[in-house]
């Protein structure tokens, strides 16, 4: 049972709570779930379950964390004996995969927060603010400034063991991502993006399905759809000038891409915060 689920738009271009949650299972029930956030990450506060991925069962327990992914499906499952209670916040946001990418936590699919860590309360902090809010006492900048702790708490309590031969395989990810948020709004191919990175164009899609579970050109399309969204949320601007903006030449076009990654379609997500 869901003890409290919200969604929020996106204010901050850098790193957003986008969502967050509290989940408390009693029966021994499964069930699917499609991941639409960039990150989610989770906090098992009670129990115990599991989580299945591309036929792999993780199992999980009190004291453990997950993280899921854009564009995942994964199933989830309690022990009947042992149900389990987790929290959760989802994260988006340029910065979100830059950030994550300084610890650890990327590298499995479970972990366990070791005793020091602050992420655990820090994430069930910002689940009882968003509690706690009211249509007339907004939090966004109390929830950002958590954020922000829990980033820098997950890099403190997960070093990073990359090696200095892998951080440098990074780099070329994250010349194509800063090349995609400089020219997003352009007509890009692929091909552009591999060639600013100096590397090949499977190359890159083998550094991007690795890092970020998308493909480039999906990467490329969320990024589009994720500053639309702030468009459509901070300015007056009509939908057209809005895919224009974004590098959607076809509002039609535009407005099919953003209903299938968002649920709603631009005018409504406008209308409903």
């Amino acid at each position: 049972m869901k003890l409290l689920w919200k969604h929020y738009k996106p204010s901050n271009s850098d790193l957003n709570v986008i969502e967050c949650g509290i989940e408390q299972f009693y029966l021994n029930l499964t069930y699917d779930y499609k991941v639409r956030q960039e990150f989610v990450i989770h906090y098992i506060e009670e129990g115990e379950g599991f989580f299945m991925l591309d036929n792999k069962k993780v199992e999980l327990k009190a004291g453990d964390g997950f993280i899921l992914r854009k564009g995942m499906v994964p199933k989830y499952g309690t022990r009947k004996e042992n149900p389990w209670k987790y929290y959760w916040v989802g994260v988006s946001g340029e910065k979100a995969l830059e950030y994550l990418m300084r610890s650890s936590v990327l590298n499995s699919f479970g972990f366990t927060y070791p005793d020091s860590s602050q992420s655990p309360a820090i994430i069930k902090d910002i689940c009882e603010i968003s509690m706690n809010e009211t249509e007339y006492l907004s939090s966004d900048l109390k929830k950002l400034a958590k954020l922000y702790d829990l980033t820098y708490d997950l890099i403190a309590s997960f070093p990073s063991d990359y090696s200095e031969k892998n951080l440098q395989l990074a780099f070329p990810l994250q010349d194509a991502i800063l090349f995609m948020n400089e020219h997003y709004n352009e007509k890009i191919a692929i091909t552009e993006i591999s060639a600013h990175a100096n590397i090949s164009r499977s190359y890159l899609y083998k550094l991007f399905m690795r890092y970020t579970f998308q493909t480039p050109q999906s990467y490329l399309i969320n990024l589009r759809l994720f500053k639309a969204s702030i468009l459509l949320k901070n300015t007056p601007q009509t939908v057209k000038e809005i895919a224009l903006q974004v590098g959607y030449s076809d509002p039609f076009v535009f407005s099919h891409a953003f209903k299938k990654n968002y649920g709603v379609s631009p005018s409504e997500y406008r209308m409903h915060p």
